[in-house]
């Protein structure tokens, strides 16, 4: 089974157990990859305080799978990964290795961990898994079943960032359908950071002196070895316990029609962006302490207090609310309901994908942090041309709409209407006569970027890589953001402007 494509197909294997085998004793066939991924990243610029300005990171997965039988299958993958990151010194070399506050990172994590059986045209998988919605665009409006992992930034591909859930899904087939039911029991969140790393939202916010203050304050009551471990906890309230009342499940149905795959799909369950609400007079309270720039150095609160007089006045009456039972803060996970259609097909060489996505409540964030909830409708669609392994283009249009938006309320990171376009070309010099069985047909070029027209914002991926053998690549790249100035709004480009980086890459299968 291919993680990335959990349509019902099975291949018949090539060697059948005799009716003499006991398959419920050992497993007929057996499989064993692995995939060693290393990174080195180094900031072309260094601008901010307390910023990054290297990351090494090492990843090796392993991956076994157990055919039991014809009609059974268990896969087991686990992931190990070390982060070691370090902030520039402004007062040594720009060096590539010269850092301080060292700070690193080992995380071991369960990925696929399966098991698959066939029961004439039902099939039934348990345990942890992926499973993918939608016709394979990048920005996957119908992928909602899975949660991500943005603590890379934007430089994964999306079967990295897309995290396994444990789930029990089942595929019935029918002439030329499938019916899909997929029940997910446990509630897990998207990954990223809020403080410890380049790509954390609280490094990523500083736009002036106070805010580079707080961030320095953070640094001194939480040591740099221990935020990256924080994450997961920060800023929630009310996290969906492992109760039965709080399972997501969903249904679709695939089929083939004319050369046409369509799905139609339908899913309740837990949104991952959590909802938050702030009330007015604290708000108010927070916004005069971190303004204040005084306070984020000295942290005098007399002197605060001289400075904004009218602290007292919020402290006492936000006191009195809270005795009496008023909410003041709520920051927590809500259900969502997402229907989803989306439609692949291929004229020759040439691929056409499209999918969309409604949700009559999603949760948008807005400038000041707070969020309110919208109906929301997003679509991509996308052509794919793959002439052979040495040749791939995809180009993609993306757009989105919130519906019944106040006029007043500006949004963070997204706007009432999204739209743009992202893609790649990816060129191997082996698809060049002549070059093919030279050293030089082992180099490759691939060029990726997102053009965001809402928000003005653009992403840049160049990379070039080198077959050192059948197993082991190397690479150079480099990925760059621009957006406006994080003053002026708050987007994805302007968030990590300050975070454009060159990498080395060594990749390895076996």
């Amino acid at each position: 089974l291919d993680p990335e494509n959990r349509h019902p197909v099975f291949v018949e294997p090539s060697l059948p157990m005799s009716e003499d085998d006991d398959s419920s004793l050992f497993a007929n066939r057996s499989w064993f990859t692995g995939r060693y991924g290393g990174r080195l990243f180094y900031d072309t610029r260094n601008e901010l305080p307390n910023e990054d300005v290297f990351l090494l990171q090492n990843r090796l997965e392993l991956r076994a799978k157990l055919d039991f039988s014809e009609n059974w299958t268990a896969v087991v993958e686990g992931r190990l990964e070390h982060r070691l990151w370090g902030q520039g010194d402004p007062d040594e070399p720009n060096l590539i290795v010269n850092g301080d506050h060292y700070s690193g990172v080992f995380e071991p994590c369960l990925r696929d961990a399966y098991v698959s059986g066939r029961f004439g045209s039902f099939f039934l998988t348990v345990g942890n898994q992926s499973v993918v919605w939608g016709a394979g665009t990048l920005s996957r409006p119908a992928d909602v079943i899975n949660p991500q992992d943005y603590r890379n930034g934007t430089l994964d591909t999306p079967g990295d960032q897309r995290i396994p859930v444990f789930a029990v899904e089942g595929n019935y087939v029918f002439e030329r359908m499938a019916l899909s039911v997929v029940v997910i029991p446990f509630f897990e969140p998207h990954a990223f950071d809020v403080i410890g790393t380049d790509f954390a939202i609280s490094r990523a916010l500083m736009r002036g002196e106070g805010d580079a203050a707080l961030v320095d304050s953070l640094d001194q009551f939480l040591d740099p070895s221990i935020q990256p471990r924080l994450n997961e906890g920060l800023g929630l309230t009310n996290f969906p316990d492992a109760l039965p009342g709080n399972i997501s499940a969903g249904t679709r149905l695939t089929g083939t029609f004319g050369g046409v795959d369509l799905g139609l799909g339908y899913f309740f369950g837990w949104e991952r962006i959590p909802f938050i609400y702030v009330d007015p007079e604290l708000a108010e309270l927070f916004s005069l302490i971190l303004e204040d720039e005084e306070f984020m150095q000295d942290y005098d609160f007399f002197g605060l207090i001289g400075r904004n007089p009218e602290i007292l006045g919020l402290q006492e009456s936000l006191s009195e609310r809270a005795a009496s039972g008023e909410t003041l803060l709520v920051s927590e996970y809500r259900r969502q309901h997402t229907v989803e259609a989306d439609m692949a097909t291929y004229l020759g060489q040439l691929g056409i994908r499209a999918e969309v996505a409604y949700n009559p409540q999603r949760t948008v964030i807005l400038a000041d942090f707070s969020s309110i909830r919208r109906p929301a409708l997003s679509a991509a669609l996308a052509l794919t041309y793959e002439k052979s392994e040495n040749f791939a283009l995809h180009l993609e249009g993306f757009w989105s709409h919130l519906f019944d938006m106040p006029e007043a309320e500006a949004t963070a990171l997204s706007s009432e209407d999204n739209y743009g376009a992202i893609g790649f070309i990816q060129f191997g010099l082996a698809e060049i006569d002549g070059l093919a069985r030279s050293r030089w047909g082992d180099l490759g070029f691939r060029f990726g970027g997102l053009w965001n027209a809402s928000s003005k914002d653009f992403i840049l991926y160049p990379s070039i890589s080198f077959a050192v053998s059948d197993v082991v690549d190397i690479g150079l790249g480099a990925m760059f953001f621009f957006g406006p100035e994080l003053s002026e709004e708050l987007t994805i480009g302007g968030l990590y402007d300050a975070n454009d980086q060159v990498f080395f890459s060594v990749d390895a299968v076996f």
